[in-house]
């Protein structure tokens, strides 16, 4: 399966999931009150364990993607004292003054600017 495929099940999976839960309770509940007879405790527990078990191996597939995703980017240096922090440092001070100067004009927020701000 391409990942493309795979990445679209995922999406799918998830709120499949959270609306069977949602959907198994409200019926046990609704069992429980026609009949009067509770449902099983161990079914009760081996579908949110199965529930909880598939969401939690779907966000550990998807940590582990994005792990190895920063691990295998040739930009990222294998060392500490390999980084940049003067360019590092020089890109947040130009965000910085772009956002002073989107505050300054009132583009921020949805305000005019009255002219103040602080420092």
């Amino acid at each position: 399966m391409s990942n493309k495929k795979t990445s679209r099940l995922s999406k799918w999976i998830i709120p499949f999931v959270i609306i069977s839960l949602f959907t198994f309770t409200g019926l046990a509940i609704y069992l429980q009150f026609v009949t009067s007879v509770e449902l099983s405790a161990t079914l009760i527990t081996c579908f949110f364990a199965f529930c909880t078990g598939e969401l939690w191996m779907m966000a550990s597939i998807k940590k582990t993607k994005i792990k190895n995703q920063f691990i295998d980017d040739p930009d990222t240096p294998e060392d500490e004292s390999q980084i940049d922090f003067d360019s590092y440092n020089q890109g947040v001070e130009d965000t910085l003054a772009k956002v002073r100067e989107m505050l300054e004009q009132g583009q921020m927020l949805g305000q005019e600017s009255d002219g103040e701000h602080y420092e």
